[in-house]
């Protein structure tokens, strides 16, 4: 082989591996979503609320502290919403975003999950609220 077919072979090898991680990426950014979802609560939403150690909850309400993630990446906003609850004393919610029918196997998951998970705010057990944002 040739050191120009083999420079054409890589080049094809690295377009290809660009080309199918292009397409496997979200279609937008999660801030866009959580722009998006903030506008359509209720209770006087803040974004990117920063905590005392440093964390930030993607959306405060009056009475929720909200994740909002990618449907494929749930297992992160269990753990995160636990923790914001935790540090501010609000109901722990999961806003996953659907982005196409590929996502409904991860909500299902995180549903199910989440039923068995509670937390203890003010002598309370809450389990944690799952909810939906379809982005397609």
């Amino acid at each position: 082989m040739d050191v120009i077919k083999l420079y054409k072979l890589i080049f094809a090898v690295i377009f290809f591996i660009f080309s199918f991680n292009c397409l496997a990426q979200d279609h937008h950014a999660e801030s866009y979503y959580q722009d998006k979802i903030a506008k359509s609560l209720p209770d006087n939403p803040v974004r990117e609320y920063i905590l005392d150690d440093g964390t930030r909850v993607d959306i405060l309400t009056d009475k929720r502290s909200i994740e909002v993630e990618f449907a494929h990446k749930f297992y992160e906003s269990i753990g995160q919403s636990l923790h914001y609850s935790l540090k501010t004393g609000k109901i722990p919610c999961i806003y996953l975003i659907r982005e196409s029918e590929k996502d409904d196997k991860y909500i299902e998951r995180c549903k199910n999950l989440c039923k068995k998970v509670y937390i203890d705010i003010d002598g309370k057990l809450i389990k944690i609220e799952v909810w939906v944002y379809d982005g397609k």
